[in-house]
């Protein structure tokens, strides 16, 4: 049985007529994915779209130099590889579990005819779209005027967003990531990556805790993130 059909936690079920949800169940298949297993390459002609049920994937791309760039993480009940629906342009992203993930593969043309079917669902799908491209739209910035511990920084406190759960006056980011993961989202070696981290543990901004990481002081990594030089 599917369990989850929602973007962004709205059951956009509901808003379909009853035959275009039996067409979406006919088409679905449920798949689950150790870490490190792949749940989707580039494809010249993508045929699915997918649905994350449980777990956590993360959404990267090859660049020039042969290293990874990490655009960022689905999180459960996001639609992922939507683009796939809306064109027929290559797939040029991987897609990758992080965590045990449960992942819904729905053909992309019954995908397709049911949103279009409510104007509303499309709306939802096209709001998720625009937020990921700005966030990569952030990412590109940071890039050209942010150095490498303003931009750890940034994405440690966005992960707090995503991911953070309030102990106190700490807030514990509840997925772990490595440093080489980290390293593929700032766009930096994982060296580096960890000499800030230890400089923010050694400034107390940061500290970690069985692999997880704990913001101490938001404020004051606010102010490292929002450093231009």
């Amino acid at each position: 049985m599917i369990s989850v059909w929602h973007i962004n936690n709205v059951d956009w079920l509901r808003e379909l007529p009853a035959e275009s949800v039996d067409a979406l169940r006919d088409s679905a298949s449920i798949s689950t994915f150790e870490p490190g297993q792949l749940v989707f390459e580039p494809a010249a002609e993508p045929e699915f779209v997918f649905i994350l049920e449980t777990g956590l994937v993360r959404m990267y791309r090859d660049c020039a130099r042969g290293e990874e760039v990490t655009f960022g993480y689905i999180q459960p009940g996001e639609v992922f590889g939507e683009l796939a629906a809306f064109s027929d342009k290559p797939r040029e992203s991987y897609a990758v579990a992080v965590e045990r993930s449960t992942v819904i593969k729905v053909e992309k043309q019954a995908f397709a005819d049911a949103i279009q079917s409510r104007s509303s669902i499309v709306f939802l799908v096209a709001a998720q779209i625009g937020d990921r491209f700005k966030e990569i739209e952030s990412r590109v910035e940071d890039l050209v005027f942010r150095s490498a511990r303003s931009r750890l920084a940034h994405i440690i406190l966005q992960l707090a967003e995503d991911f953070g759960e309030q102990t106190g006056d700490r807030l514990l980011i509840t997925t772990r990531l490595t440093h080489a993961e980290l390293a593929t989202l700032v766009g930096v070696s994982r060296p580096t990556v960890s000499i800030a981290l230890g400089e923010f543990e050694d400034d107390e901004l940061i500290t970690r805790s069985e692999s997880k990481i704990v913001v101490m002081n938001k404020k004051a990594l606010e102010a490292v993130a929002n450093a231009t030089s």
